[in-house]
């Protein structure tokens, strides 16, 4: 579940009593100096797998997730124009789950662009490659520290197929789920504080972004 590094490491597994397999990973902090903080990294959301019809791994985070959701807000849909960016305004850059349902049309690239400065000096890129088949986590403009890695994980839309995006932020934690059957998860390090923008994106073509919806998200402990 790694596609170019260590970053996502050391996987824990369960089952539960409903029979689900569980499993969480860690996410390596990859600082030079981790070492000096006295721990390193932390856990990812917790994703359940099961095997599909087709006998390949399906993978999605579990329902309880949910839970944490409040301040929800729906956009509505709109048609994107190959090279543009719409601005989702009025939420919570830094801690959100995004859902998305996109028609990828004949644009190449459509996705997110998250934790964005307004000039895009730090930016961190997810998104669907249609040329290459590959779900993509781009963190080469996240911010000074930590690894710059541009990971793509093998993914192929099926005919007539849309694109289904699950996106969570917690501060620098980003985590991205593609119709259940890829995700890719990375620390990032943006250093401007302005560094909270989230926009829908396209290259190459025209992309429908059909359903829209975000909700802030209240932590998981008392901590």
């Amino acid at each position: 579940m790694t596609w170019v590094d260590r970053a996502f490491a050391a996987p824990e597994a369960l089952m539960d009593d409903k029979g689900r397999q569980i499993v969480w990973v860690w996410i390596i902090d990859n600082l030079e100096d981790e070492s000096s903080f006295g721990w390193s990294g932390v856990y990812s959301v917790p994703r359940t797998l099961w095997l599909g019809e087709d006998d390949t791994l399906r993978m999605a985070p579990v329902d309880e997730l949910a839970m944490l959701r409040y301040n929800g807000k729906r956009f509505p849909s709109v048609e994107l124009p190959a090279g543009e960016k719409l601005e989702l305004d009025g939420i919570n850059g830094e801690s959100a789950e995004i859902k998305l349902t996109i028609v990828p049309g004949a644009a190449r690239k459509t996705g997110l662009k998250v934790r964005t400065s307004p000039d895009e000096e730090e930016v961190t890129l997810l998104y669907y490659d249609a040329a290459t088949k590959e779900l993509v986590f781009d963190s080469t403009r996240s911010g000074a520290g930590g690894w710059k890695a541009r990971e793509a994980a093998p993914f192929q839309l099926k005919e007539s197929e849309q694109l289904e995006l699950t996106v969570y932020i917690d501060k620098g934690v980003i985590e991205i789920f593609a119709n259940e059957r890829q995700a890719i998860t990375r620390r990032v390090y943006p250093e401007r504080s302005d560094s909270t923008g989230v926009y829908l994106f396209t290259e190459g073509g025209t992309a429908s972004f059909d359903t829209i919806q975000v909700w802030e998200m209240m932590p998981s402990n008392s901590y």
